[in-house]
């Protein structure tokens, strides 16, 4: 299984560089609960977006499950798929947090790729898409909206 999770809602963008914006209070609550729903499956690797707001989001599952977070520059915003593409073909039991526009990109190029994706997907803040792999294969794709 390969979650891929959208950063949760962050403080407003006058407050700092975008680069260093934290999450609001809304969106370590989704952090926490974001980090409840994952926690029970098999987690190898956490990857994420060196921005804070990702590593803010994804740190609650690092410390629930003893996993260290590994932030990738090629999870940044505006990054293009086909290295996450590469990546994520080539391995599983994976939770990813990275931006809206990187995802879209990414389940656009899956979905092109053959991917049961459904591109109607949003990339809320907070939501998140698991991937179901057979090999290097993805066979089925489940989403999931912020937590409430």
């Amino acid at each position: 299984m390969i979650h891929l999770v959208r950063h949760a809602h962050a403080g407003r963008r006058e407050r700092g560089t975008d680069f260093d914006r934290p999450l609001s209070d809304l969106g370590q609550l989704h952090a926490k609960l974001i980090a409840e729903r994952i926690a029970a499956d098999r987690v190898d690797r956490i990857l994420s977006s060196p921005y804070l707001r990702c590593l803010q989001t994804i740190e609650p599952l690092s410390h629930a499950i003893g996993v260290p977070v590994e932030p990738l520059a090629i999870l940044s915003d505006g990054a293009a798929p086909e290295p996450i593409a590469r990546l994520i073909l080539s391995t599983d039991h994976l939770v990813m947090c990275t931006h809206g526009d990187v995802l879209g990109a990414l389940a656009g190029h899956l979905a092109a790729a053959g991917a049961p994706v459904d591109l109607r997907f949003s990339f809320v803040k907070g939501s998140a898409m698991s991937l179901v792999m057979s090999g290097s294969r993805v066979i089925e794709a489940h989403y999931f909206p912020p937590p409430r």
